[in-house]
């Protein structure tokens, strides 16, 4: 805010790309509020202004918002890119509004003859997933035109997880292995589909596949400064000379929430 502020003072929010910037920012930084007033403030928005717009709705959830600006967009002329399609079709799918999710990538191929990409399938697969239309996604995914990108099918899995299809998610979980096998998400992704339908068989198979095939990382690690004194917190780690405490609060904390 403060650099706003002081570019305000020098004159610079004139220049358009300063007015975009400042759009993704206060996007990005969880102010959706400050985004669209900054969009609002534009007089003469041009394509990468409106996306950027779109984007920060979709990525705040406002989908209904999202596919508005995208539609006023276009009865001002604006020919929207494949980045422009692909927020307002993440929006659809983060709003679970299928039918316009649809209609906007008939309009993408049909009227202005874009070829969509890995990311416009992978928004497709993910909007008809979240919608329970699991089939629908899954010819999808294996009647992709262009060579399949991995994500896609990580949003597939995660539909089924949502939905309680174990079976559909094992395979796609077998090719999205084979893509990326040393890479510790997907296993992660597949062993959380496991476990939220109580397979621990399957959960303990999958960790192991994935120490197996993984490199080993350092774990990730939250911490605190008290008087001077950093404590470090590793999940599982026991190791802190105040480990007892600590467990007992969080014990407490957790009955607390539910």
């Amino acid at each position: 805010m403060q650099v706003h502020a002081y570019m305000v003072k020098l004159g610079f929010y004139s220049f358009l790309s300063i007015a975009n910037a400042l759009i993704n920012a206060y996007s990005k930084c969880g102010s959706i509020a400050s985004a669209s007033k900054c969009f609002d403030l534009v007089a003469e928005p041009d394509l990468v202004t409106w996306t950027s717009v779109i984007s920060a709705c979709a990525f705040h959830g406002l989908a209904k918002e999202a596919t508005q600006i995208f539609d006023k967009m276009l009865t001002y002329g604006i020919r929207p890119d494949g980045i422009a399609f692909v927020g307002v079709l993440s929006a659809c799918s983060h709003g679970g509004l299928v039918k316009k999710g649809l209609h906007y990538f008939k309009l993408m191929t049909n009227d202005y003859q874009f070829f969509p990409d890995s990311e416009h399938y992978t928004c497709l697969i993910d909007l008809l997933g979240r919608a329970g239309l699991l089939d629908e996604a899954l010819n999808i995914l294996t009647s992709i035109p262009i060579e399949t990108d991995p994500s896609s099918f990580g949003a597939f899995i995660g539909a089924c997880k949502v939905n309680g299809n174990v079976e559909l998610a094992k395979l796609a979980a077998e090719k999205l292995f084979t893509l990326e096998p040393n890479k510790p998400v997907n296993y992660t992704i597949m062993s959380n589909t496991y476990s939220s339908e109580n397979r621990w068989a399957d959960v303990a198979r999958v960790r192991h596949q994935m120490r197996y095939s993984c490199e080993q990382k350092s774990p990730g690690c939250s911490w605190l400064e008290i008087g001077g004194d950093i404590h470090t917190f590793v999940s599982g780690d026991e190791s802190h000379p105040q480990a007892s405490e600590v467990y007992v609060m969080l014990g407490m904390l957790l009955r607390l929430m539910k």
